[in-house]
């Protein structure tokens, strides 16, 4: 539903795959990486040097860009699971710990404490939270209060760097129709640069 909502607003919508494509697409204006388990994929996802490099580079160059759980994981430093830590992309400077339980599992009510690629300082936003990880020694500025549920740390979701947010709540658009209309108002000022 998050991508009809998209479409419906005027997005193109390009598939990426992080496994297997070498990098993005010159002509892409903005990232969505959902939900997953990276870390059942993170040998495959390190092996992809191409793609991480490619990836990390647009999002450092001001490419507006949405982690959503699994894709906060795979633009953080590293996921460490089973004893084994790979590297991810690297936006983030936070390191992923895999845990044998859940580390939350909620719904989720959100308010901006800060402008950001998909909410206005002060918006409102509801999604749900499920995740067995937890991020170590991340120092990017959180964006969201979480009012309900957990979020990265000390009640705090969203990590931003440039125009790339990364946050552990899924959200559900059509419930928070300002976030794809201001992910599309960034992902439109990107490509008229």
């Amino acid at each position: 539903e998050n991508l009809s909502a998209l479409r419906e607003m005027g997005a193109e919508i390009a598939v990426v795959d992080s496994l297997s494509d070498r990098g993005l697409g010159d002509d892409l204006s903005g990232v969505l990486i959902g939900g997953g388990y990276p870390e059942i994929f993170s040998k495959e996802l390190e092996a992809n040097y191409q793609m991480r490099r490619s990836l990390k580079e647009r999002i450092m160059d001001g490419l507006p860009a949405i982690g959503e759980c699994g894709g906060l994981m795979y633009l953080c430093r590293s996921i460490e699971r089973n004893g084994e830590k790979r590297q991810m992309v690297g936006v983030f400077d936070g390191d992923v710990v895999m845990h044998e339980k859940p580390k939350a599992l909620s719904y989720v009510a959100l308010e901006a404490s800060r402008s950001s690629v998909i909410a206005d300082q002060g918006a409102a936003l509801r999604g749900h939270e499920f995740h067995y990880s937890s991020i170590e020694g991340l120092s990017s500025e959180l964006s969201f209060r979480v009012l309900r549920g957990k979020g990265i740390r000390d009640l705090m979701d969203g990590a931003v760097c440039h125009n790339a947010i990364g946050m552990y709540t899924h959200l559900h658009y059509l419930a928070c129709p300002g976030v794809p209309a201001k992910f599309l108002k960034e992902c439109r000022a990107y490509s008229r640069r």
